[in-house]
């Protein structure tokens, strides 16, 4: 990928990365190991910033994993503005754009998703599941 003026773009693993170097109060954790060790089909790295509590997800948002990125959201402390950094969501099934759907009426910022996923969000906005 390439950021306009042709300079390559960082990772996101490096962005995070750069992220946590720059704040205390980073947690990382994983879910949905691959067959390759050390690889994950989902990874949140929660951090805080100013009264905002940002969680970057990073690979799918599938079915298995949605209660995972639920808890994650649901344990930000009240009174903490919550955003979901999706740069790093590669995909969303229908459980995982359901779940998106509903923490954004429920007041979740979601930022940097895909046009993918931004489309998603709007047409589940238009049209709710029943």
């Amino acid at each position: 990928d390439r950021l306009r003026g042709g300079r390559p773009q960082a990772p996101v693993s490096n962005q995070i990365a750069d992220v946590a170097r720059r704040s205390p109060h980073l947690q990382v954790f994983a879910t949905g190991r691959c067959a390759d060790p050390g690889e994950f089909m989902l990874r949140m790295t929660r951090t805080q910033s100013g009264p905002a509590t940002i969680i970057f997800v990073e690979g799918k948002i599938l079915g298995p994993w949605v209660d995972e990125v639920r808890s994650a959201v649901e344990a930000v402390p009240n009174g903490h503005a919550r955003r979901l950094d999706l740069t790093g969501v590669t995909f969303v099934d229908a459980a995982g754009a359901e779940l998106l759907a509903a923490l954004r009426r429920d007041g979740v910022e979601i930022a940097s998703c895909s046009h993918f996923v931004a489309d998603l969000l709007e047409r589940y906005a238009r049209n709710p599941p029943r």
